[in-house]
């Protein structure tokens, strides 16, 4: 039996008040002064409030509805920005056709194969990265080497007897190579000039 059934069945008679399944002209031959005689009002007002939880009900449902539509635009719409951020890809169909918006479907995919490069790129980075810091510190050696000859090349012909006999221009690359490793301590080549 329905809910409707069980309320219907609750109305009482308008001409004695016992309830419709328990009143005895309800059965078809029964003996009574009179047949069951609806309370319309009474019918009505369950009608009504059947109707008015349906509609509650039915009110619920397309409020829960209207909120997933919008939680679904708005990510939608997230996913849109990032597929406008990839590019012309996301609007590529597999087929190769073109399409106005953004495939959201293809969106995953291309984050995938995009982070894929980016980190085959930052390895080759990493490595490159390795390279010119090992590079670098030859070349600091070297520098340091150098220093250390420069040094030794300025205390020599610093005030040697043979100093005068030096080309001009070596005096002057001496001098200058003096000056600078004098002036700092950490002086490279290209400090001298």
């Amino acid at each position: 039996m329905t809910d409707l059934e069980t309320a219907l069945r609750a109305v009482p008679c308008r001409a004695c008040g016992v309830l419709h399944y328990a009143h005895p002209g309800w059965a078809p031959g029964s003996q009574t002064s009179h047949e069951f005689i609806p309370d319309y009002p009474a019918l009505a007002a369950i009608v009504q409030g059947m109707v008015e939880e349906k509609e509650g009900q039915r009110q619920a449902w397309e409020d829960t509805a209207a909120q997933a539509y919008r939680n679904t635009d708005y990510y939608r719409s997230l996913v849109r920005e990032i597929g406008m951020m990839i590019g012309s890809a996301a609007y590529i169909a597999d087929d190769g056709t073109v399409n106005d918006d953004v495939l959201c479907a293809k969106v995953p995919e291309l984050i995938r194969t995009t982070l894929a490069e980016q980190a085959w790129e930052i390895a080759q980075l990493t490595a490159i990265l390795t390279d010119v810091t090992a590079d670098a510190n030859l070349m600091e050696e070297e520098i340091e080497r150098l220093r250390e000859t420069f040094q030794s090349i300025a205390e020599y012909w610093n005030g040697h007897e043979n100093c005068g006999a030096m080309h001009d221009a070596c005096q002057e690359i001496t001098k200058r190579a003096r000056a600078a490793l004098c002036a700092t301590p950490g002086a490279g080549p290209a400090d001298l000039s």
